[in-house]
């Protein structure tokens, strides 16, 4: 009976280096909402849970503001 599935895509697996995508990372979470489509469940995308790279990490993270352009590239990429 399962209607929906939230799930989050994992930031550092899919841009494990600064400006470096993933596909077959990304692939993995492409084939998931299909198969989850395909199962008449509606898939919940999270695209931030509480965890980030560690070169995003190095940067200072969330806590600069001019960093928040690096989390808009991987939200636009996914």
């Amino acid at each position: 009976g399962l209607k929906e599935y939230r799930f989050s895509i994992k930031w550092s697996a899919v841009e494990p280096e600064k400006g470096v995508f993933d596909k077959e990372a990304m692939q993995h979470y492409i084939d998931l909402v299909d198969e989850l489509k395909a199962n008449g469940i509606k898939p919940f995308v999270m695209l931030f849970h509480h965890s980030w790279p560690a070169w995003f990490g190095d940067m200072g993270d969330f806590q600069k503001t001019e960093n928040n352009a690096e989390f808009i590239k991987f939200a636009e990429y996914v």
